[in-house]
């Protein structure tokens, strides 16, 4: 029996998922879906050290981390610079550019939430990032002649993952089925919140026109 097979059979439709198919939400930042163009979203693995028993190696887990400490943002960025601007207000939330002095961590880590999408559009999965804030934004190559748009990215800090399966099967880990791992994420994911969630970038920040041209290099 084919994998296909395999995943038909169990899953009810074989149908992969595809990289388009993802929606973002960052917080204040109220532009079109299409100015997110990727994101590199890092998935929660568990560490493990090896201890000798009777001769034989056996596995302990010891941490649960990142695959990646940051996450990345590729942006499309306008004429009206947006992206810059957003970057460059958020990060103003963590130093105090006249004191150079670093604000607490609740007045600048925030979270965002990704949308895994079936192809009906219907979110399929909710990945919320949070503890985060900016890490850096990649320089705008500007280059005379060249119409090409350009599209900056933008790195997070992340201090936690939370996964929520919305839709799909529930498999049998003995008496951890995925509903209850849900719950549990959820409860760990809203105390993880209550510690991080304050202040905001602020909500007059300008929205640019959906309409205007590319910044090009």
């Amino acid at each position: 029996m084919s994998l296909g097979s395999l995943l038909s059979d169990t899953i009810g439709v074989f149908d992969p998922l595809q990289r388009r198919m993802f929606t973002a939400s960052f917080p204040n930042l109220l532009l079109p879906d299409d100015y997110i163009q990727a994101i590199d979203i890092p998935i929660p693995s568990i560490t493990s050290i090896q201890q000798t028993q009777r001769g034989f190696k056996v596995n302990y887990p010891v941490e649960r981390s990142l695959s990646s400490p940051t996450c990345g943002v590729l942006f499309y960025e306008d004429q009206n610079l947006p992206v810059l601007n957003y970057f460059m207000q958020w990060s103003s939330q963590v130093v105090d550019l006249s004191t150079y002095t670093f604000n607490v961590p609740a007045f600048y880590k925030r979270p965002v939430t990704i949308s895994l999408l079936n192809s009906l559009g219907v979110p399929a999965a909710i990945i919320g990032l949070m503890g985060c804030y900016p890490a850096s934004l990649s320089g705008y190559s500007m280059r005379l002649g060249d119409s090409s748009p350009v599209y900056p990215e933008f790195r997070l800090w992340v201090d936690a993952v939370e996964v929520q399966i919305l839709l799909g099967p529930l498999f049998d880990i003995g008496n951890l089925t995925l509903g209850n791992i849900n719950n549990m994420s959820s409860l760990a994911g809203l105390s993880l919140y209550s510690g991080i969630n304050g202040g905001g970038i602020p909500a007059s920040y300008p929205i640019a026109n959906v309409t205007t041209p590319p910044l090009q290099v």
